[in-house]
């Protein structure tokens, strides 16, 4: 009994789910600055360690009380933030490696409360992170990274609305979001806390038995970043 318990467990997760393929534009369809508006913008680099994603999965059924809440999280996240004349006319593309998202980091977790106190095996979170990496799933081989660009739509003092693209394993997802903007001398603090559902992602949320243990098709994201400006000499963040 103790062995499908974790089993369960361990498939409860955002990333326990199967992909499923609803219509997705190309990636190049994707509206971008052109290069005569990028050259009168100002420059902001994140690099590791100057970000923070984190992705929180709930459970849902009628059984749920047999998983876990999951969380999901990546410090790994680089790119660039382009900063015009007034905030609206500002534009990001920011990447970060499939390889680089963490299950359960128990830090993280406890930064959530009671929610996501409970432990998670170690087994279950490595078992996790494999299929969440498989083929079925972010498909990690073929997808290495996954992509958010976006500009920022309007924008009250540092209260923003963003419209963002998400490219994860293929799929290319468009998404209003709200996030706030600080600038402090050379450097620009995002902090954005949206919500969004795994099948608009082109996932399809884990459930058996009918749906009595499942995982809730909601992800809460919360980013968190930091991007230090950069002289015109100085190279881009890759």
């Amino acid at each position: 009994m103790r062995h499908f318990l974790i089993v369960l467990i361990g498939a409860l997760c955002v990333v326990s789910c199967a992909r499923i393929s609803p219509p997705s534009a190309a990636p190049d369809e994707v509206v971008e600055p052109g290069m005569v508006w990028l050259a009168a913008a100002t420059g902001y680099a994140v690099t590791d360690g100057d970000a923070l994603l984190v992705v929180r999965a709930y459970r849902a059924g009628a059984m749920a009380s047999l998983g876990h809440n999951h969380v999901i999280s990546s410090d790994f996240v680089t790119g660039n933030v382009y900063l015009g004349s007034a905030y609206t006319d500002s534009w990001f593309d920011l990447i970060l490696p499939v390889s680089s998202l963490i299950v359960d980091d128990e830090r993280i977790r406890a930064d959530y409360g009671d929610e996501f106190s409970a432990p998670v095996p170690e087994d279950a979170k490595a078992g996790t992170k494999i299929n969440m990496q498989s083929d079925r799933v972010l498909d990690a081989t073929n997808w290495p990274v996954i992509r958010i660009r976006g500009f920022l739509a309007d924008c009250v003092g540092a209260a923003c609305t963003a419209q963002i693209a998400i490219d994860l394993g293929g799929t290319l997802s468009r998404h209003t979001i709200p996030l706030k903007l600080e600038q402090h001398d050379d450097r620009l603090l995002v902090r954005a806390r949206f919500n969004i559902l795994q099948s608009e992602l082109g996932l399809s949320p884990f459930s058996v038995m009918m749906g009595a243990l499942s995982v809730a098709d909601e992800l809460r994201f919360d980013l968190d970043l930091v991007a230090v400006a950069v002289t015109p000499d100085e190279p881009a963040a890759q």
